[in-house]
C-alpha cells in the first residue's frame, strides 16, 4: 500500500514594504498571488538575516527600527492582527517562537488595508529606501 502525506502544501513568497520618507504608516503593496490565499504563516527579515533585497535596497535595521515597528493586518473588515511587534517574526534574536514563524492559521488577509507602522514622531534609522521584507507561506 503507497504511503503519502495528506498535509497540504504551501507556497512560499518574498514581500516588500519600500520605506522611502518617515510617515507613520507604510502599506502593503498590491499582491496578485495573495488574494483569497489562505495564509499558514509570516516571517519577516532583517538586515542580520540578509543585507539586501533583491532589488538591492538595504533592509530594515535590527538594532534600531525593527524595535519600534509593528504589524497589522486585515481579514475582511476587521483587524485580525493587530500591533504585532515585527520583531516577534524575525528569526535572529527572537524569543517569541522558535523559528521565526508566526501561525495565522489559513486566515484570507485584505493587504490594500494591511501595514507596519511606527509611533508618532519616530525618525527611521539610516538613510531612504529600506526595505520591510516578510516571507509568506500560503495555500491557494
Amino acid at each position: 500500500m503507497p504511503t503519502y502525506s495528506t498535509s497540504p502544501l504551501y507556497n512560499y513568497l518574498n514581500v516588500q514594504i519600500i520605506i522611502n520618507s518617515n510617515t507613520n504608516k507604510y502599506y502593503f503593496p498590491d499582491i496578485p498571488q495573495l488574494r483569497d490565499a489562505k495564509l499558514q504563516s509570516i516571517s519577516f527579515y532583517s538586515n542580520l538575516i540578509l543585507t539586501r533585497d533583491y532589488n538591492n535596497v538595504p533592509l530594515m535595521d535590527n538594532v534600531g527600527d525593527l524595535d519600534y515597528a509593528y504589524l497589522t493586518l486585515y481579514s475582511g473588515n476587521k483587524e485580525a492582527v493587530q500591533n504585532l511587534p515585527l520583531w516577534k517574526l524575525c528569526n535572529v534574536g527572537n524569543s517569541g517562537s522558535v523559528d521565526g514563524l508566526f501561525n495565522l492559521d489559513n486566515i484570507v488577509v485584505d493587504f490594500s488595508k494591511s501595514y507596519i507602522s511606527f509611533p508618532q514622531n519616530y525618525t527611521i534609522v539610516g538613510a531612504f529606501p529600506i526595505s520591510a521584507m516578510f516571507g509568506i507561506y500560503y495555500i491557494k
